[in-house]
């Protein structure tokens, strides 16, 4: 096994969710980030990163059509909550724990617009 050296946190966040995509077939979402949004293209980017990779690792419990929007909202509560409790440790959980966040509020806001809601 190699070990591998980071640079810092980041580095091995992104290296964490490169190696655990491996060769999938891939579809390409590209935005444009001006004026000072440039600031933070670093940041989005490792945040959607990770949002995806939490998508994909969990791709196999289907999709979130069958959650009611009340369902969704208590399991995003418990994510707030994993969320909480790990701030200030791990980086790398502190990253994916805030995507599930972002991925459950994904998830409510596409029930809700699906059902007109």
């Amino acid at each position: 096994m190699v070990a591998h050296h980071y640079r810092d946190d980041t580095e091995k966040i992104d290296a964490i969710i490169s190696d655990a995509r491996g060769d999938q077939p891939a579809v390409t979402i590209a935005f444009r980030l001006e004026g000072d949004m440039v600031q933070y293209a670093h940041d989005i980017r490792r945040f959607v990163d990770a949002m995806l990779y939490k998508l994909e690792k969990n791709a196999h419990k289907g999709r979130w059509s069958g959650l009611s929007v009340d369902e969704a909202f208590q399991l995003l509560l418990k994510e707030v909550e994993e969320l909480r409790r790990e701030v200030g440790g791990n980086s790398v959980k502190n990253v994916l724990e805030a995507a599930d966040v972002a991925n459950f509020a994904m998830m409510i806001a596409s029930i809700a617009t699906e059902r007109g809601r």
